[in-house]
């Protein structure tokens, strides 16, 4: 994103009431849950998605980044049966609008359904551990899904 159209984004959300400008405001407090579709065990990662919702908790409106969210390649981490972080396939390129949030008023949740066929080649057989929004501050609780052929 560019610096100017950060700063007219930044303007705007101060204005909406969106976002803080005070130095060490307290953050949102945004609780997670997971949970995996599809079968199980699954014979490839392609066949699988996961369903995150994020509540808000806080006495605050927040402002979710729906694409970084909704895109497997930047809001989850999957770890192989020995704990090792797998990585995926480059995310899809930005578009301008990429950057747009919505508004998650106090006690309302959203959620997010997202593909798990990021993964080239796919997954070896195991057991492997998800876990999403950690870069955004949601507290989510890990879930499991099982490869086997």
């Amino acid at each position: 994103m560019q610096p100017a159209r950060l700063v007219r984004v930044v303007i705007a959300l101060l204005s909406l009431g969106l976002a803080t400008a005070s130095v060490g405001a307290q953050q949102p407090q945004l609780v997670g849950t997971l949970e995996i579709v599809g079968p199980q065990p699954a014979r490839h990662a392609a066949g699988l998605q996961l369903r995150a919702t994020v509540r808000n908790d806080a006495h605050q409106t927040w402002c979710a980044p729906v694409v970084p969210l909704s895109i497997a390649q930047l809001s989850v981490d999957v770890y192989d049966p020995s704990g090792r972080r797998v990585p995926t396939i480059p995310p899809p390129v930005p578009r301008p609008d990429d950057d747009r949030c919505e508004p998650l008023e106090q006690g309302r949740s959203r959620t997010f359904v997202i593909s798990l066929g990021v993964f080239s080649p796919d997954l070896a057989p195991g057991t492997y551990t998800v876990r999403w929004g950690a870069r955004e501050g949601i507290a989510t609780p890990p879930a499991t899904f099982v490869i086997a052929r």
